[in-house]
């Protein structure tokens, strides 16, 4: 009889201490719950977005001179998502990385050096909501000086474009464009317009529609191609655009 009261005190007490390890995990399992669910309120990590493989910029024509260290180019989007806009860096030396940013003819404030934002700095019915669309050209011609560079000479650029995605910026990786460009002495040109062939009074949505090369502001919304070639403000002895 003893025998089987001792045993039956041991399965009572392994039982017993079977439930308080039950119930020790169950309420460890209750705070942390508690404690996290608290936590969110105050603690709200954000994702960060990334870039779309899809984003793929171009650049569809380019000068640049060494006398004056200025670049002027423009660039396109060859992808399926618009592009908010793009960084750009350069070398003088092609055996080297690009890690110098280039500066863009206008300075806006608290703007990093060599970000090129199609919102503020371009404005052409090829976008919206300040973006630069798929298939379009940006009809704008970018203007970058690399003055700061040793040498005064370019021999490499790259060029990174992002996205906006919920408001945040996502830097595209997979999109850089690296590329080796070649300066001449002299002062800036004229890049050549490829016309596509539309005549005055049609509608256009860039300055490459039109055969006249000038895609303007007809109505409220309208554009429509004008009459007169579209040309770059230097080539009408102007120095900066904005004082055109």
């Amino acid at each position: 009889m003893k025998i089987k009261n001792l045993k039956k005190m041991e399965n009572k007490k392994a039982v017993s201490e079977m439930v308080a390890y039950v119930l020790l995990v169950v309420i460890s399992i209750s705070l942390a719950i508690i404690v996290y669910a608290w936590l969110s309120k105050y603690i709200r990590v954000t994702p960060t977005p990334e870039c779309p493989d899809s984003v793929a910029l171009s650049v569809e024509d380019y000068v640049c001179y060494d006398d004056n260290q200025t670049l002027l180019l423009r660039v396109k989007n060859k992808g399926f998502f618009n592009i908010s806009g793009y960084d750009i860096w350069g070398t003088s030396n092609t055996s080297k990385e690009a890690l110098t940013s280039l500066r863009y003819e206008v300075s806006a404030s608290g703007m990093p050096k060599g970000r090129y934002y199609f919102e503020i700095f371009s404005k052409s019915p090829t976008f919206g909501n300040g973006t630069l669309g798929p298939g379009r050209i940006d009809s704008k011609i970018h203007l970058f000086y690399y003055d700061d560079f040793p040498t005064n000479h370019l021999e490499k650029i790259k060029i990174q474009p992002f996205v906006v995605i919920k408001d945040r910026e996502a830097m595209c990786d997979k999109a850089i464009i690296p590329m080796e460009v070649s300066c001449n002495g002299g002062s800036m040109a004229v890049i050549p317009r490829v016309p596509r062939g539309r005549g005055v009074g049609e509608s256009c949505l860039e300055d490459t529609d039109c055969e006249s090369g000038s895609c303007a502001l007809a109505g409220s919304s309208d554009y429509k191609c004008e009459e007169g070639a579209a040309r770059l403000p230097t080539e009408r002895g102007c120095w900066l655009w904005w004082w055109c």
